[in-house]
């Protein structure tokens, strides 16, 4: 099975990881003129509860030594803790569900654009919570 994994800071215009599902795709470049050619068989988005803007601002006033071979050092200067718990793994979707779901849309629906890139829509307060994963990847119903 092949999985393709996604991760964001949150848009500063969001605020929130509550209006970054109600607004936010699990964002699958369009790569392919058919949605069946995807590569992948299951998507998964997740986000780390941080603002976007915000993360960059503090990374320029950081003085970090990036040659440095002191993984802890590097840990604790990124900040790496705050990870561990503003992890978030916000929605889902297999192939198949993406698929059907893709063909119900007309053409214009189908994918947006953002700079050069083009995108399927895959919305993700559409895709499936995170705890069905588990029972999915072992095989199990998720209905």
């Amino acid at each position: 099975m092949d999985l393709e994994l996604k991760t964001s800071l949150i848009p500063d215009a969001d605020k929130t990881l509550l209006d970054v599902f109600n607004k936010r795709d699990i964002k699958l470049i369009r790569r392919t003129r058919k949605i069946e050619d995807l590569k992948s068989d299951v998507h998964i988005r997740i986000f780390y509860n941080r603002l976007t803007n915000k993360k960059d601002q503090w990374l320029q006033e950081q003085n970090i030594d990036l040659n440095s071979e002191d993984l802890e050092y590097l840990y604790e200067s990124f900040l790496g803790k705050l990870y561990v718990s503003n992890t978030h793994l916000v929605g889902w979707i297999d192939k198949s569900t993406l698929i059907e779901s893709i063909k119900k849309l007309k053409g214009y629906e189908k994918s947006w654009r953002y700079g050069k890139r083009q995108f399927w829509v895959c919305k993700l307060n559409e895709c499936f919570p995170p705890n069905a994963l588990i029972k999915f990847l072992k095989g199990k119903s998720i209905i």
